[in-house]
């Protein structure tokens, strides 16, 4: 028989048993091997949390860059113009609404129409409100400051006298149709009491 190294060990040595896994000699009672990293118990079977982790934190960019062109893919390319009444002068005669676009597109607004309401429905008289100056219709961009724009009220086709009524019992409403470069139309329509 051949004599056995000193140095070397085996799993018959004293105080040694093989690894479950690689079945490399390892001392009594260890909780992992020196050899393959494998654990000796029943939780051998188990995901380790740190390997989650890793993967986790592997994923995280991915997911990142995935939501990011997502987002530039699949959003609409629209305009979505918004507006609101800023001013009413019935001393004046005119009307002051800001318009902003919270889309992708620019839109333009090509009219503006002022509608008094008596018991819901609309007047019989309705206003023509034209921008002052030269404008006839008001490019909005997307992600810009609000475009501001004064509207005088006109009845056949001169400025009307008496813009709104002095009882505060009459709402009105602004219809503004507005449309984007793909050349689709839409409305917005806002009520507002009497000042």
């Amino acid at each position: 028989m051949e004599k056995e190294d000193k140095n070397q060990t085996t799993a018959s040595s004293p105080g040694m048993v093989s690894c479950r896994v690689c079945c490399e000699p390892i001392k009594v009672g260890a909780e992992k091997c020196i050899h393959c990293s494998s654990y000796q118990d029943w939780t051998r079977y188990l995901l380790r949390w740190s390997g989650v982790l890793i993967t986790l934190l592997g994923i995280l960019p991915i997911w990142g860059i995935a939501s990011s062109l997502h987002k530039i893919a699949f959003s609409p390319n629209t305009a979505n113009i918004e507006a609101a009444l800023i001013s009413f002068s019935n001393d004046r005669k005119e009307i002051t609404v800001a318009f902003a676009n919270s889309g992708t597109l620019d839109g333009i607004v090509t009219d503006v129409n002022f509608v008094l309401l008596q018991n819901g429905k609309r007047s019989e008289t309705d206003y023509e409100v034209r921008p002052t100056g030269e404008l006839s219709g008001v490019v909005v961009s997307p992600n810009k400051p609000p475009v501001i724009v004064s509207y005088k009220a006109f009845i056949d086709k001169k400025v009307d006298t008496v813009f709104i009524p002095k009882s505060k019992s009459y709402p009105f409403a602004l219809e503004i149709n507005w449309e984007n470069f793909k050349g689709t139309k839409k409305k917005i329509y806002k009520e507002y009491p009497c000042p």
